[in-house]
């Protein structure tokens, strides 16, 4: 229950303001996947824009891969945990 709520909660979209699929994916896999356990529902919008602004600064490649590849292979899921994992360490504030 609290993940679904994390997920509606980060998957709100502005009219006329589309979120791309690999943004999408992203933050279906961090909030399926636990990466948002911790974060209060009200902070999910502020996560989800950290997430995105971490991930274009620090692993482009990850996000291209998901919207080139369509799928997350062994070798961007390794990436992506990484980076999940060092995106919680910066934003222990949400908590």
């Amino acid at each position: 229950m609290a993940r679904g709520s994390r997920l509606v909660e980060g998957l709100k979209q502005g009219q006329y303001e589309p979120l791309p699929v690999e943004r999408q994916v992203l933050l279906i896999y961090a909030v399926t996947n636990g990466y948002v356990d911790d974060y209060p529902v009200q902070k999910i919008g502020r996560y989800e824009r950290e997430l995105y602004v971490y991930m274009e600064a620090n692993y482009p490649e990850v996000l291209e891969s998901i919207r080139t590849k369509k799928e997350i292979p062994d070798d961007v899921k390794a990436k992506l945990d990484e980076a999940l994992d060092k995106l919680k360490g910066d934003l222990r504030e949400l908590e």
